[in-house]
Parts: structure tokens; C-alpha cells; sequence
């Protein structure tokens, strides 16, 4: 920043100081001490936020009597030494360009502006208002938020120095001063206005035409100057780009001395003594401009004593190691996006340190090495201990899928979409109905792309990213030429990860059934988990290490063990402590599970709420594994795209005390008490929706699936169904949904909303063929308003069917048993295989008997008929579960 608005950082800095303070002294739960301690650091803080806020009232006062002084209009000479002046002293503080590039705007205002040191000034602060953050912006050193958060603050400190200025025009200049004075008051008024919330509702009551139903007075503004400031940043990184300023990265100058320089080899850091256990290394990037060679130190400090440091959160990608930086002097070859992180946090002005894993970590030491199991234990510290964790999503090609839209990845509309998503949820009020109507009206598919194209960046489905997000003081995201603050990201998440939104946008998009929307879809569900990890949202949930791994269910690692070790730090229930992050070949990804699983149920049985077997939904041989070696009865967390099945709803055994216990001679074995109840004795074929199928060809292949399934079941069940007493058609499609047509309470459809879903379904096919039909007869007129009214009905229901017939039956197989039951059951099922209850357990179990007396647990299921504990109990026994 330029000398004179150096107290906007300053002033921001208070700010978010006060806001801190006033929160604490608003919390009831507070102790009583320390909310008095609060109150004394809020008046603190504003008082100081006043003071600095006065600084350009007593500037242009100065700056009135200096032209009285000197007498106006002013001659070159005077005007040329206060822009000479103050490029002095940004170059005698080696600041960034900000001040020279304020100074070039002031001169070529000189003109109009010439005739007093009270428009020199007033035009620099008004130019450092706007050019000095967009600098910033551009060097990376702040994000949008910020950017934005400086510049309202630049335009009130102008609006201070504007109004003493218009006081100098009113009163005599005996008078000024007095003037002066009473503005000051004025000033502690609206500043203490400004502060407590009831006087600004009761503003905005008092003048309703400027009301906004979600936020205070100033957020329509803000909205505004968001969207200036995003398109002059635009303009900026375009011409930088153009004349090249701002990508010399191709054109490094190699030192004559590369050819001779030796491979730099790391020296311990001796993690296994106690007087060194916090002992991590920084990177100290050297300064240095964008064609110089990459130079650092590495530094080792500890943990206790760190200093000031940024952890860096990234996706290796290619781990071929072809980019060379020097580090003390020698050659360290590291990954071309290692690299490109590196260079682009080097600064010309200042050397930098940074923590990169791959770097600080010695890399080379093999799966033995002990430094690398010492430093994945500390790196929960790390990020915390970091002044700010910066996110580096990697640009990626666009995933091209044979007859679906290419998404090319658009930072400038993700930037710009994420603040209309903020405005219309939290200021104008936009609930799902109405978003619903402004996207049915309005074309948004540019944004969407864009939306979808980030939200399914590898960053978002990383396992150890959810633990540096977490735990990170300030996380930047860095994507593409823009800067993004986690406030950002977390705003439009929590407005599209609404259900009911959700559920809208998926309807209606073109990648429904792409491999781009799991993707998205799992990186939109890891950033929801990092929302509630964060705290920033709250599902009052505990963070035992079950939850943690559902949540983070759709996150992934290189090395499997890494899914159990990287969650650790995020648990409460002292799994860190009784599972230790271990590298070596002696250490297996079975055995990691293995023990994970035998704790999480032995920590389960003290449950009281039924879901004391809830983490077996998720195990069985049913399903797709990556490690083939594991126990049926261990789940294989290594999978990302595996179908959560949902059970809470259901009671099929809960009225049974669960019972678990493992036998010490066999530590594969888990022990299940319990009854079989039927057979299977006919299966469908799986529902699997291929992503490289074209839309059109999924629509038939899931037409003609339903049918078959349909007929399937009516000519093998009895009408009414047996086991509810419910007409035949209406128990099928009970049974395709899982009985359940929406989220939550009173999830069950009623009979009308069952049979009118699925025939939407089918109904939705018809009308398509029909549009079509008449395009091709060259009909392009509007249909009827009646048709209208009934495709969006359609479109609707046939959402709300597809959503949850696919959360049951998605990769599954659709079952008849030789009972009559109709069932839902893993894909790997097979016809001979028992329908069982386990005691305790809230849905059904398939399991499959060996010649051995032993079973082996093929997956959870749902059988329309018995999810409720109506199933007769059978002979008790326990299942020898290997």
C-alpha cells in the first residue's frame, strides 16, 4: 500500500479484532472474566479503528493551511515535490509498485488537479483506494474477500477526507477547525450506529425502500463494487499477460554453475529424539524476479517456535520429478507442480517461507522411513500453526465424454457466480422456490459449467486436504488467475448444497449421468464435511472416527493407509492414540482397516441410539473392493465412488441387543448373533449407469431395465404383496425407492406420490420423443401453456423419483426371494445367498455361507417387508463373519 493508506491493512486488521472481541462478549457461555477481558479488547480496538479512521480528516486540514501557506494556484515546481516525495519513500521501503503506479496516475492528472495540495492528496487517496488492492490482488497476496474489504475501507477513509474538505469550503478558516470538530462527532455517532446492529434494523425499518431481507444497509454496495473490482482484475491479469509482466516463467535464466552442482541430499532432523520430536523444516523462498532462477534455504525450526509461515495444500499430479529448484547452494529435483507453487509464491521484495510437503519432507528415505511417520503425526500442528494455509488447485484439461457437454474451466464466472449465489440467498432473500424460477428463467448454463468444472478439481477429493482446510487459521484458494478466501467458497456451498436446490440444479443439468458429476459431487460433499469439521455449519454430530470416514467418504489417497492416518487429527475419540501413522512393508492397508474397524465397533457398542452396527452398511464382499485381501466384514475406504446406504429410517433389528465380539484366535474374524430369514432366489440384472454412454442411450437403457425388473416381479410375486398387503405395483415401487420420497422426517410416500412419481419417469420419455418429433417437423413455436405446466410437473417428480430409486438400487441388484420377498441387494449378490437380521443392526444382511460353517458378509440390503422388525423371529445364532 502507498505510505498514507498503509493504515488500511492496519484498520482491517482492528476490525476483524473487534468483530473477534464483540462475539466473545456476546457469548453467554463465556466466563465471566474473560467476556470483561472481551469488552476491554472490543473498546480498545474501536477506539484505535476512530483514531486511525481521523487520520485523513487532520491530513486535509493540514493540507488547507499548506495551501494557505503557500498560495493557489500552485506553480510545477510545488506540485511536482509531494508525488517526488512520496515515490521516495515507497522506493526508499522497497514497497511493491503500488506507490509508482499511483505516482503515473497522479501525473498524468496533474492538469486538473494542480491547482492545490488538497486535490494532489485527495486525488492519491482516491487512487489508492482502488489501485493499491488491485496490486496486491495481483501479486497474490490477498484474496478477493480482502481485496474487496480494503477497498470499502479506502472509500470510507476517502469519504472522511472528502467531508473535511467540504468543511474548509463552508467555514471561515478561523472556523475549520471547530467545523472540523463537530464532524469528528458526527463521525463517533454513525461509527457507533455502524457497530450495533439495532440501530441499523431501525434504520432500515425507518426507510423501507432500502431494505434487504438477509444482510444490513451496506451489501447491495458491496455486491456492486465486487463485481467492478473482479472485471478491472480481469483487465489487469489480461494486459500483464499481453506485455508480458506477469509469465516469465519460461524464460528462467540457468546459472553457468548448474552443470557442476551435486544433488541435494537432506540431513536428519532426528524426530526420534525427544529434545528434537518438533523438529520441521521450512522452505525460505529467496527473492528474486519471474526469469531468475528458483534459490532456497531450508530451514529447520520447531514446532514450538516456528515463526511466520504459509503451509501449502495441493494435488502432486505427475509424480515424475523433471523441475530442478536450488536448496543451500544445490540441485533438488521436485514435481512441475511443486515447482509452479514455488515460483509463483517467490517474491520480488521479500524472501518467503513456506511448508510443502514435498520439499520439507524427505521424500527419498522409501515406505521404511521413519522421518516421513514423525512429520504425517505433527502435520495437524503444521497447518495450524501456519499464518495461513494456501490452496492450490491445479488447471486441469476438461474431462471429454463422447456425446456430453466439455466444461472448460472458468475462474473469472466461478468468482463472479459464488458472489450472486451470496446476493440472491443472504441479501435479496432467494429461497429454493425462488432460485428455482430465476434458473428456469434465466440462462445460467456458462456459470454452471463453471461451477462444475471447479467443484470437480482433484484438490476437492483428497483425503489430507480436509485436515489442512480444517485446521487452517486462513485458507486462500489460488484457481486459475484468481484468489478466493474459504468465506467464498463456504457462502455458495452452503446455498447449493441445499437438498432442495440441489436437486433442482441436478434435474436439469446436462452432466446428470457423467462422470464429471461424481466427480462434482464428491467434491461438493468433501467441502460440505470440511463446512462442518470448520464449525462453519453444524450437524451435531461428534467426530468420532465412524462419522469422520462417512463424512470423508468420497475422499481419496495414493497409499491406502493414508485414508485412516489423515483423518486422525479431526477425531475425539482417542483414535489418534491407538493408531499411529506407521510406513513401513510390515504394515499393510488390511491390517490399518482391520484395526480401525475392530475399534470403531468396539467403540459403537456404547451407543444408545441404535446404530451401533451402522458402519457395516458401508462393508461386504457385494461390493466393489480395491483390496481384495480385506475381511468381508471390514469395509474398503480406499473406494470413492461406493453408494452410502442409508439406515436410519429403518428398525429391522433393532429390537435385538447387538452382540460383537472378537475371537482372540483369529483376529479376522468378527463374531454377529442373529437369524436368517429367507433365500434369494432370482436376480436382475445390476443397475449401472455407464458415464460413457450418451444421455440418449441412458434413457433407454433405464426405461427398458424398469420394465423387465417390473415384469420380473409380477410374475413371481403374489398381488396384494404378501408381507404389507399392498397392490403389486404399488410394493414394486415402494421397493425400488426404499419406500422413501424425501429427506428426513416422514420420509414415506404416500400411495398417490409413489405410483404418479414413476410414471413421470416414463411420461418424461414421451414428452421428450414429442419435443423432438416436432423439431423435426420444423415446429419451433412455444408449446401450449398446458403442456408446459405438465412437463415441469414431470420434470419434478421424475427427479425426486431418479434421486431416490438411485440412492436404492444405483449399482445394485433388484432380488426375489423364494419367499416372495422383494429386495434390493449388493451387486455381487448372488441367487442362493441368506437374507439375514443381526441383532442390533437397523436394516437386513446378506450373507454367504461357506463349506467351512463360516460366513462371509456380502452387504446391507432393503426388503420391503421387513426393514420395520415386522420379519417373525427365526432360530438365534452367531455368525462366524471371516
Amino acid at each position: 500500500m502507498g505510505p498514507l493508506s498503509g493504515l488500511v491493512p492496519e484498520l482491517d486488521v482492528r476490525i476483524k479484532n473487534m468483530k473477534v472481541a464483540a462475539s466473545s462478549a456476546m457469548t453467554t457461555s463465556s466466563h465471566p472474566r474473560d467476556r470483561q477481558e472481551s469488552q476491554e479488547t472490543l473498546q480498545t480496538a474501536f477506539s484505535i479503528v476512530v483514531w486511525h479512521c481521523l487520520k485523513p480528516s487532520f491530513v486535509a486540514l493540514g493540507m488547507f493551511y499548506l495551501d494557505l501557506l503557500i498560495g493557489t494556484p500552485l506553480h510545477w515546481k510545488h506540485v511536482s515535490v509531494l508525488p517526488t516525495f512520496l515515490l521516495g519513500l515507497a522506493a526508499a521501503g522497497k514497497q511493491r509498485p503500488a506507490a509508482a503506479v499511483i505516482m503515473v496516475s497522479l501525473f498524468s492528472m496533474l492538469p486538473w488537479i494542480s491547482g492545490s495540495f488538497t486535490r494532489i492528496v485527495g486525488a492519491y487517496l482516491c487512487s489508492d483506494t482502488f489501485i493499491a488492492p488491485l496490486i496486491w490482488y495481483t501479486y497474490e497476496d490477498i484474496s478477493d474477500h480482502t481485496e474487496i474489504r480494503w477497498v470499502m475501507i479506502g472509500c470510507a477513509l476517502d469519504v472522511v477526507y472528502l467531508g473535511t474538505v467540504a468543511v474548509t469550503f463552508i467555514f471561515h478558516p478561523v472556523l475549520v477547525v471547530p467545523g472540523s470538530f463537530a464532524c469528528w462527532i458526527g463521525i463517533l455517532i454513525l461509527s457507533a450506529v455502524a457497530y450495533d446492529p439495532g440501530w441499523v434494523m431501525s434504520l432500515a425499518q425507518a426507510a423501507p425502500e432500502l431494505q434487504t431481507p438477509g444482510m444490513p444497509l451496506e451489501s447491495i454496495p458491496r455486491y456492486m463494487l465486487q463485481i467492478f473490482m473482479f472485471r478491472l482484475n480481469r483487465v489487469v491479469r489480461y494486459c500483464g499477460k499481453k506485455y508480458r509482466i506477469l509469465t516469465q516463467k519460461d524464460r528462467i535464466k540457468v546459472s553457468r554453475q548448474q552443470s557442476s552442482r551435486d544433488q541435494y541430499t537432506y540431513s536428519s532432523l532426528h524426530n526420534e529424539i525427544p529434545m528434537y520430536k518438533r523438529n520441521i523444516r521450512l522452505l525460505r523462498i529467496l527473492k528474486g524476479g519471474p526469469a531468475d532462477e528458483v534459490t532456497c534455504r531450508l530451514v529447520v525450526v520447531s514446532l514450538d517456535d516456528p515463526g511466520e509461515f504459509e503451509a501449502i495444500s495441493y494435488v502432486w499430479g505427475n509424480p515424475s520429478k523433471k523441475k530442478r529448484i536450488v536448496v543451500d547452494g544445490l540441485d533438488l529435483n521436485i514435481t512441475k507442480t511443486a515447482y509452479d507453487i514455488i515460483h509463483r509464491r517467490r517474491s520480488i521484495f521479500e524472501d518467503r517461507f513456506i511448508w510443502i510437503d514435498q520439499v520439507c519432507i524427505n521424500q527419498e528415505a522409501g515406505d521404511g522411513n521413519l522421518e516421513k511417520q514423525y512429520q504425517v503425526q505433527m502435520m495437524k500442528e503444521i497447518y495450524k500453526g501456519a499464518k495461513r494455509v494456501m490452496a492450490f488447485l491445479r488447471w486441469e484439461d476438461p474431462v471429454v465424454e463422447i456425446g456430453k457437454p466439455t466444461p472448460r474451466p472458468n475462474a473469472y464466472l466461478v468468482q463472479s457466480h459464488f458472489a450472486e449465489l451470496f446476493y440472491r440467498h443472504q441479501i435479496l432473500g432467494h429461497d429454493p422456490a425462488t432460485f428455482k424460477a430465476v434458473y428456469q428463467a434465466e440462462s445460467k448454463a456458462e456459470q454452471w459449467d463453471a461451477l462444475v468444472a471447479f467443484f470437480s478439481n482433484p484438490w476437492f477429493r483428497r483425503v489430507w486436504i480436509i485436515q489442512e482446510a480444517v485446521f487452517a487459521k486462513d485458507l486462500i484458494f489460488f484457481y486459475g488467475d484468481i484468489c478466493l478466501d474459504w468465506k467464498s467458497v463456504a457462502r455458495a456451498v452452503n446455498v447449493i448444497y441445499d437438498q432442495n436446490l440441489l436437486q433442482r440444479f441436478q434435474s436439469s443439468d446436462p452432466y446428470t449421468q457423467s462422470t464429471l458429476r461424481a466427480k462434482y459431487n464428491e467434491g461438493l460433499h468433501n467441502v460440505d464435511s470440511i463446512l462442518d469439521f470448520r464449525g462453519d455449519i453444524n450437524y451435531q454430530q461428534a467426530f468420532t472416527l465412524e462419522h469422520t470416514l462417512e463424512m470423508c467418504i468420497h475422499a481419496g489417497s495414493t497409499d491406502p493407509r493414508d485414508k485412516i492416518y489423515a483423518l486422525l487429527g479431526m477425531t475425539v475419540d482417542a483414535s489418534e492414540d491407538r493408531i499411529r501413522p506407521v510406513y513401513g512393508p510390515e504394515v499393510t492397508p488390511r491390517m490399518v482397516y482391520t484395526k480401525a474397524m475392530k475399534l470403531i465397533l468396539s467403540q459403537s457398542m456404547t451407543k444408545q441410539d441404535g446404530n451401533q452396527l451402522h458402519a457395516l452398511t458401508t462393508a461386504g464382499i457385494g461390493f466393489d473392493r480395491n483390496i481384495q485381501e480385506l475381511p468381508s466384514w471390514v469395509p474398503d475406504w480406499s473406494r470413492t465412488t461406493q453408494t452410502k446406504f442409508l439406515d436410519p429410517g429403518y428398525f429391522a433389528g433393532t429390537g435385538y441387543p447387538a452382540f460383537i465380539e472378537f475371537p482372540a484366535a483369529n483376529e479376522s474374524t468378527l463374531l454377529l448373533s442373529g437369524f436368517c430369514f429367507d433365500r434369494m432366489k432370482r436376480l436382475s440384472e445390476p443397475l449401472d449407469i455407464r458415464p460413457d454412454l450418451e444421455i440418449a442411450t441412458d434413457d433407454v437403457y433405464l426405461r427398458e431395465w424398469y420394465q423387465t425388473t417390473e415384469a420380473l416381479a409380477m410374475s413371481m410375486v403374489e398381488d396384494p404383496y404378501p408381507f404389507t398387503r399392498e397392490p403389486i405395483l404399488e410394493a414394486f415401487v415402494r421397493a425400488v425407492l426404499g419406500d422413501r420420497s424425501s429427506w428426513g422426517a416422514n420420509s414415506r410416500p404416500t400411495t398417490e406420490q409413489c405410483l404418479s412419481d414413476y410414471k413421470a419417469f416414463f411420461r418424461l420419455h414421451d414428452m421428450k420423443k414429442q419435443l423432438l418429433a416436432n423439431i423435426e417437423l420444423g415446429d419451433t413455436n412455444d408449446s401450449s401453456e398446458e403442456f408446459s405446466r405438465e412437463l415441469i410437473d414431470v420434470v419434478e417428480r421424475n427427479s425426486r423419483f431418479g434421486t431416490f430409486a438411485g440412492q436404492c438400487l444405483l449399482r445394485k441388484r433388484f432380488c426375489i426371494s423364494v419367499e416372495g420377498r422383494m429386495a434390493s441387494v449388493p451387486l455381487h449378490s448372488k441367487e442362493g445367498d441368506l437374507l439375514c437380521i443381526i441383532n442390533g443392526a437397523r436394516a437386513p444382511y446378506v450373507m454367504r455361507e461357506d463349506k467351512d460353517g463360516n460366513y462371509k458378509l456380502v452387504g446391507c440390503c432393503y426388503v420391503h417387508g421387513s426393514m420395520n422388525g415386522e420379519t417373525p423371529t427365526g432360530t438365534m445364532q452367531r455368525f462366524s463373519i471371516v
